[in-house]
């Protein structure tokens, strides 16, 4: 991730930070892959959006799933999705992502030529229906259950800060997403609600549910509370947020963000939130579309 930041050009780097406070908003499990593809969409422009949510089968009686979300929806989706995986086995990336390179972002026409995608059943039944070329992707999770990031257009090519943007992006997708396993899994349970001070219903921040620690950003000389602060302002919430969360009065995170700054030698949130970013590594970092 911290090659891929410093790839980004100022503007890129602004729109991502502007967007992860948009990404980390609670939304209903039902609403969360339409929720990534719409903050995908706004960051790496192309004609569809899609995440797919594929679970595999852990035994012979067990079906798996696949759910795929595209934004905007095109026609006739139930089906075009339900096409694409039953001809997921020759894709193109396939082999790529199943031999356990996940977190790379890779597009159709890094792999194979327009005339070698064009001979392929999934372009005549999938990729032409929908008027699209390329399709750039990005993975986490595992090979049992991995979610798949995608951008579709209709011509061929990605540029090097779309990539870099994906890149940048994919771990925060991730920690979102454990975040709302865990909220989901917390609502379905009652015992462990209470178990856990009835987590679901006083807050739905837990600063282990996002991945990562506060604790690991005292390397850059800050205290504890400061710590907390900035892996707030990373994760892209405001001050008021954060006081609701840390359970401090607004003022006071102003002053931590003051003392913060002096610190790490920064004049603003967004090059404090880089540096806590270069620190904080993602989660699962060796763990397919």
């Amino acid at each position: 991730m911290e090659a891929s930041l410093r790839l980004l050009t100022h503007h890129n780097l602004q729109r991502l930070f502007d967007e992860l406070g948009t990404l980390y908003q609670p939304v209903g499990w039902e609403r969360l892959t339409a929720h990534f593809a719409d903050v995908l969409r706004r960051l790496i422009p192309g004609d569809f959006s899609g995440v797919s949510i594929v679970i595999r089968p852990k035994n012979e009686h067990d079906l798996g799933s696949r759910h795929t979300t595209m934004s905007p929806v095109p026609p006739s989706w139930d089906i075009l999705a339900e096409v694409f995986a039953n001809q997921y086995s020759k894709f193109p990336l396939r082999a790529i992502r199943e031999s356990g390179d996940l977190h790379q972002p890779l597009a159709l026409s890094d792999v194979a030529s327009r005339a070698q995608i064009e001979h392929l059943d999934v372009y005549h039944d999938y990729y032409r229906a929908l008027s699209v070329a390329d399709d750039l992707s990005v993975n986490f999770g595992s090979s049992g259950h991995r979610v798949c990031l995608a951008v579709l257009r209709e011509r061929r090519g990605f540029s090097e800060q779309d990539r870099a943007i994906l890149a940048a992006i994919r771990p925060h997708f991730e920690r979102a997403y454990r975040y709302s396993l865990g909220l989901k899994a917390v609502k379905k349970s009652p015992r462990a609600s209470r178990q856990n001070g009835n987590h679901a219903a006083n807050s739905s921040y837990t600063l282990e549910d996002l991945g990562g620690s506060p604790g690991a950003l005292s390397v850059l000389g800050l205290s504890a509370r400061e710590a907390e602060v900035l892996y707030w302002v990373a994760a892209g919430k405001s001050g008021p947020v954060i006081s609701t969360i840390l359970g401090i009065r607004h003022d006071t995170v102003r002053s931590h963000l003051k003392k913060i700054f002096a610190k790490l030698g920064v004049e603003n949130r967004l090059s404090a939130a880089l540096r806590a970013l270069q620190v904080l590594h993602p989660a699962n970092p060796d763990t397919k579309r």
